[in-house]
């Protein structure tokens, strides 16, 4: 279930900091464990670490974008 693929995806990060399909898997398995908001944090923290990951951000922008933290999340100036 989900809970074990955060745990897979946590290894398979532990092996591969840099992967972005790991990174992106770990924040599925967390929104379909019902935790957006820790997906949410999660994604802050790769694109952080890893600016260029474009896959991060485009997902960051769908979770932060569903839960009205767009700004918040990204540093985007507020209106």
């Amino acid at each position: 279930g989900p809970a074990e693929a955060v745990t897979a995806f946590d290894q398979a990060l532990a092996a591969a900091p840099q992967s972005s399909g790991a990174a992106v898997g770990r924040a599925a398995a967390l929104v379909a464990l019902g935790r957006v908001e820790d997906a949410v944090v999660w994604l802050v923290d790769v694109v952080t670490r890893h600016p260029d990951n474009a896959e991060a951000w485009y997902n960051l922008g769908i979770l932060a974008g569903g839960q009205g933290q767009i700004e918040t999340s990204v540093g985007a100036p507020a209106r």
